[in-house]
């Protein structure tokens, strides 16, 4: 997969409702940037800040970074600064260049959607049904089915040929 390509990302999972038992699919879609972290937080934020910090209780520039009590996770976009969050680009991705420390993060573009399994159907109108709700088929039942989609296919084969 080209990294340059990727820019959305999109989140199938399967759960079972709790009341009823019946299985759901949740659907969530992510837009996905790549920030560079290489600046400690602490940092940019005497970089940044035009105010100059209170820095009465440090000793030096030093405590302020490693020490300072208010600069605990206030939201979830902060845990980006985490070293565990961090990956080097093995190539171009976005506007970031190869080798570059960067924090992957994922933005929820919505809609959230969670869907009722209906039918699954092998293949693009095949007719091939791997899993129905309603309809519950036993083997002989699914072997005939097979043996008619099979007959169905080497007919229309056979009729292409003519």
């Amino acid at each position: 997969m080209n990294l340059s390509s990727c820019k959305r990302v999109v989140l199938f999972n399967l759960t079972k409702d709790p009341e009823t038992g019946e299985e759901r699919v949740e659907f969530r879609h992510y837009g996905i940037s790549a920030r560079q972290r290489a600046v400690n937080k602490s940092i940019k934020r005497v970089i940044n800040n035009k105010k100059v910090p209170d820095m009465s209780k440090f000793n030096d520039l030093a405590d302020f970074i490693l020490h300072n009590k208010s600069s605990g996770f206030s939201s979830e976009s902060e845990m980006d600064d985490l070293p565990e969050s961090k990956i080097i680009l093995p190539e171009d991705y976005q506007d970031k260049k190869k080798n570059t420390s960067v924090a992957i993060k994922l933005h929820e573009l919505g809609p959230r959607l969670t869907l009722k399994l209906h039918k699954i159907e092998e293949g693009f109108c095949r007719g091939n049904v791997v899993y129905h709700s309603v309809v519950k088929m036993s083997k002989g039942e699914i072997k005939k089915q097979m043996d008619s989609l099979k007959s169905k296919r080497e007919l229309k084969e056979k009729r292409k040929q003519e």
